[in-house]
């Protein structure tokens, strides 16, 4: 089993974006996506360094533990 800790709040996956540049689509995520996906990324190649790439099928298990919100009203 591999247990990976990220020690941040998440971010919510926003629509991916598009935009004509000389003539050319292109396709990005907005800012504060594409730093969380960074972040995401240096911790698990960081945990899985020098490990072997996994390989055939496997289980996931996500738990997302964040302090209770304040209302908003």
């Amino acid at each position: 089993m591999i247990k990976l800790v990220f020690p941040f709040d998440p971010v919510a996956q926003v629509r991916t974006r598009a935009t004509n540049r000389k003539g050319k689509i292109v396709v990005y995520d907005p800012e504060n996506t594409a730093i969380y996906k960074r972040r995401i990324n240096m911790v698990a190649m960081k945990h899985m360094l020098g490990k072997k790439p996994l390989e055939g099928p496997l289980s996931v298990k996500i738990r997302f533990y964040r302090p209770i919100q304040k209302k908003s009203y």
